[in-house]
């Protein structure tokens, strides 16, 4: 007769204890995988958005000071664009420059005048970086109109938004430089008709914090923008 054996309660034991183990290794696996790929989509929403904002202002102030029919005096005044011309005329499209906000005007429509009723409504732009009060996000405005958020939003507004523009008070937002390639950082108010270049830097941090790390998720974008209409003559 043949002797049949079965496996001991150690090898059964050792054998669930091999599979719980198994188990657990997957389930841990699945779980980095969820958070890893959150993070990703976090990023990638932020990436897009963020991108999207710096072509639309770049193509902006790329057309400073366009003046398809070279008039003289039709620059405007860039906190009321609608009722007052700009005091500075040789300043043309670039009526106001700082590290934080930034007002470009163009004859879009190219009709000779700027900004005097509807066909004329996204000829002054205003750029503004806000970070006060615990805001930290970018606006845009039309002819002298109310800024709206462009980048980010306020921050007890209950709506989606992907990021938090970061840069605070030690990043500008706006670098300017002169033919030379010089930044303008003295009287910079008096030299706005030197600017030929801008750069453009945005540090955002996802508004989301990411599964993945616990963490927002920090980028940093540069673009440079040359206005080439504010150098003509």
């Amino acid at each position: 007769m043949r002797r049949e054996t079965g496996f001991t309660l150690i090898e059964v034991l050792t054998a669930m204890m091999v599979g719980l183990l198994a188990l657990g290794i997957i389930y841990s696996l699945i779980i980095v995988g969820r958070k890893s790929a959150g993070g990703v989509e976090l990023k990638s929403a932020a990436d897009q958005d963020v991108r999207a904002a710096l072509e639309i202002m770049s193509m902006e102030i790329r057309m400073a000071s366009f003046n398809p029919k070279h008039r003289c005096g039709i620059w405007k005044d860039s906190v009321k664009p609608m009722a007052f011309f700009a005091a500075y005329q040789r300043y043309k499209g670039i009526q106001e420059a700082t590290p934080t906000a930034l007002t470009i005007e163009m004859d879009i429509n190219g009709n000779g005048i700027i900004a005097t009723g509807a066909n004329d409504e996204t000829e002054v732009i205003r750029y503004e970086y806000v970070h006060t009060n615990g805001n930290q996000y970018m606006t845009r405005s039309t002819n002298g109109g109310g800024a709206q958020p462009f980048l980010g939003d306020r921050a007890n507004r209950n709506v989606p938004k992907t990021v938090r523009v970061i840069n605070g008070d030690a990043l500008p937002i706006f670098q300017y430089f002169d033919a030379g390639g010089q930044l303008i950082d003295q009287d910079l108010a008096s030299r706005l008709d030197k600017i030929r270049r801008i750069e453009i830097t945005l540090k955002v941090e996802t508004d989301e914090v990411s599964p993945d790390t616990g963490r927002r998720r920090q980028m940093t974008y540069l673009t440079s923008v040359i206005p080439r209409n504010h150098a003509i003559p």
